[in-house]
């Protein structure tokens, strides 16, 4: 078993975790690494991704240096970079272990923050700082909201801690994910997502 199969997702009319879990259950015996990259990612030097498995044979999750296309993502990148309480993870272009995810029954099927679920779950994770992607996408006040809101919800769900979480709302400049988390922590029907209701309604109009 070797090599590295990649899935790039769009849009899937399912959940994300739902759809990706389905495309890489029956290939995790044939492959032994999975990279998992978002339809905007554009790999700067493939054959340095690539041969990220050999570098780090024995890691669980190996992460790289995403680049927001955006001068105003970037911007807040450098401005709010040390205010990160967790290692920098960006799930839009990450390489799984395929014995990773055997080991933990396959990939999850969450609607939010599947990378952290992830990531908590990780014996070894590595930063490959030195091989970058370039992540397209336009910067947006409506997708910043709705980002927002779903990791707010994903931070109560995977039962991060309050206090952590109003750092990251108020140091990282995203307020809607604290006021989310409280939102969730308030409610009756904790089960109830908000986050999963939108991605329903989308998922329906494609």
């Amino acid at each position: 078993m070797s090599g590295c199969f990649t899935l790039v997702v769009n849009y899937p009319k399912e959940s994300y975790g739902e759809y990706v879990r389905n495309m890489t259950r029956g290939i995790l015996d044939e492959y032994s690494h999975v990279a998992i990259l978002n339809s905007g990612v554009r790999i700067i030097d493939e054959s340095d991704f690539y041969s990220l498995p050999e570098r780090y044979p024995d890691a669980d999750i190996i992460c790289v240096n995403v680049i927001p296309s955006s001068r105003v993502f970037r911007i807040w990148e450098k401005m709010t970079y040390w205010a990160r309480l967790a290692p920098p993870m960006r799930g839009q272009a990450v390489i799984y272990s395929s014995a990773f995810l055997k080991w933990i029954g396959g990939y999850p099927q969450l609607y939010a923050s599947a990378d952290t679920w992830l990531l908590q779950r990780s014996r070894n994770t590595v930063i490959a700082s030195d091989v970058s992607v370039v992540h397209h996408e336009p910067f947006s006040l409506k997708d910043s909201f709705w980002r927002q809101i779903r990791d707010g919800e994903g931070r109560f769900f995977l039962k991060y801690s309050l206090w952590k979480t109003v750092l990251h709302s108020v140091f990282r400049l995203r307020p809607f994910v604290g006021l989310a988390y409280i939102y969730y922590r308030l409610k009756t029907n904790s089960n109830d997502s908000i986050f999963q209701r939108r991605w329903k309604r989308n998922a329906k109009k494609i």
